[in-house]
């Protein structure tokens, strides 16, 4: 082999080996950004259900069922096979039902692309 690949093949060997060491950082950096349940297993962030093009999803964030759901909105772009384009989902509710003042809430997350 020439001076070059051995070079090359040296400079991803330690790009390989310093990716390995962020990794676990990387993982404690998002950590706080999942939700567990009792038995420390990860409750997915977003859940739409839709039976049919007439009925209303059901509707589950980090872990809780939304309720009196008004409006839904899910966007996922993809840049490319190996990179996501951005993501926007919007969750809007009423809350307080039956009560004096009830009230509209609305979840919105925009990352990447769409920030």
């Amino acid at each position: 082999m020439n001076d070059r690949l051995l070079d090359y093949i040296e400079q991803l060997e330690s790009m390989l080996l310093h990716l390995g060491e962020e990794l676990p950082s990387m993982r404690e950096d998002v950590k706080h950004l999942l939700v567990y349940d009792e038995e420390d297993k990860v409750i997915p962030l977003l859940q739409i259900e839709l039976e049919n093009e007439t009925s209303v999803p059901k509707v589950t964030y980090q872990g809780k069922e939304v309720r009196f759901n008004r409006e839904t909105l899910f966007h996922w772009e993809t840049k490319s096979d190996y990179s996501m384009g951005g993501l926007t989902y919007t969750i809007e509710h009423i809350e307080n039902v039956g009560k004096q003042t009830p009230s509209v809430n609305r979840i919105e997350r925009r990352y990447y692309d769409h920030i």
